[in-house]
């Protein structure tokens, strides 16, 4: 596999601001319009986005990473490790912190996915990172450029979340539930620390430094 070609992260500001990313899966089914027009006015706008996986949350307390790697290898051979380059450097951003974690889908969690990091074993895991990975073909048969990116959850609402997840998927007739306590923040695992979006901010800049 190529050798890192960018990355980029952001956070959400600390503005009331939230929304939505899905698949066209999810926005191309009956009555999505209607319904993403009605989030909208509710302040969850809802935007589309071409990685794997299902609904996510975006908002305050939320951090958002992306790798880009040039590839020769086809998707079957670089895709596993891929993730486990990406889920390795926040494997150790978490550590900074005292925090363990393992990658493992995490069955009721929004986006739920094999490369979820999760903190906790066995029925206890709960979902801190989710991950996911676009693929686009470069010209003239020169590879592909993989975009591997994750959704950190630091210090966000996630009751808030999760009923307007819920609410969203209803609407939609989906039959998808999402449970609250199948997703955790690092601000719920570390009570009393502060400033834990700018470090965690912090941390992640450092460890890119070492990352290759």
């Amino acid at each position: 596999m190529s050798k890192l070609a960018a990355a980029k992260r952001w956070r959400n500001s600390g503005r009331l601001h939230k929304d939505w990313w899905c698949l066209a899966a999810i926005v191309n089914s009956v009555n999505s319009s209607a319904v993403s027009a009605l989030f909208s006015r509710y302040g969850w706008p809802v935007w589309l986005r071409r990685s794997g996986g299902g609904l996510v949350p975006q908002g305050p307390g939320i951090i958002n990473l992306s790798l880009a790697w040039p590839v020769t290898q086809p998707l079957g051979e670089a895709a596993e490790p891929i993730y486990l380059q990406l889920c390795g450097l926040l494997q150790r951003t978490l550590a900074t912190f005292g925090v363990g974690s393992h990658y493992q889908a995490v069955t009721g969690s929004f986006c739920d996915g094999r490369y979820n990091l999760a903190c906790g074993e066995g029925d206890h895991a709960r979902k801190i990172v989710g991950t996911a990975q676009y693929w686009r073909p470069l010209a003239e048969d020169r590879g592909h450029v993989v975009l591997a990116h994750a959704v950190i959850l630091v210090d966000t609402d996630l009751i808030g979340a999760h009923q307007a997840a819920n609410d969203f998927e209803a609407r939609l007739n989906s039959g998808r539930v999402y449970r609250t306590d199948k997703t955790v923040t690092l601000a719920q695992l570390l009570p009393g620390e502060t400033d834990l979006l700018p470090r965690f901010h912090q941390a992640l800049t450092e460890q890119l430094a070492l990352f290759s």
